[in-house]
């Protein structure tokens, strides 16, 4: 967790999201420090504007895949891959376990810009917000053309209610 006291705010890190180029950005340019770890949510200090970013649930497992993988050849691999991961029990059985904890929620495909917002608030910023990794496409393909079927069902089926809860679904990737 990354926490400016002096101006009452707090970026709670949710994975897959960014949140180690958002969490740097906030700590150079910002004048937030790292409270605990990097995912860490205890003493979040009372009366202070917490936030946090998400990010369409199909896109972030194909993150997550890259960045456990390396980026080896993609398919089959994903294919065989998801269902295990799919099964894999998150905190509180999402994706994005600290939306709860947030007054504020930033959508990952506007990245910089709601971190800017944010900041506005206390009269902050703005600052460059870098996204590292693989980006929202590899190679120029949408992720959505990693998925079979089957895979869209799966996921669907396991995260359904969080992902229409932040107002994602397969067609606005």
């Amino acid at each position: 967790m990354y926490v400016n006291e002096q101006a009452g705010l707090v970026y709670v890190a949710n994975p897959r999201t960014a949140s180690r180029a958002v969490g740097e950005a906030l700590t150079t340019h910002a004048g937030f420090t790292m409270m605990g770890s990097h995912h860490s949510t205890d003493g979040i200090p009372d009366g202070a504007l917490v936030f946090t970013a998400v990010r369409n649930h199909y896109d972030a497992l194909v993150s997550l895949w890259y960045s456990m993988h390396g980026g080896l050849p993609f398919e089959p691999r994903f294919l065989d891959w998801y269902p295990h991961h799919i099964a894999f029990e998150y905190p509180h059985g999402r994706l994005f376990p600290y939306t709860d904890l947030a007054d504020i929620t930033v959508r990952y495909e506007r990245l910089a810009f709601g971190v800017n917002l944010v900041l506005s608030m206390r009269r902050l910023g703005p600052i460059p917000v870098r996204r590292k990794g693989w980006g929202l496409r590899r190679r120029g393909r949408p992720y959505q053309l990693h998925y079979d079927p089957a895979m869209r069902a799966a996921v669907a089926e396991r995260y359904g209610e969080e992902m229409e809860a932040l107002g994602y679904d397969w067609e606005h990737v």
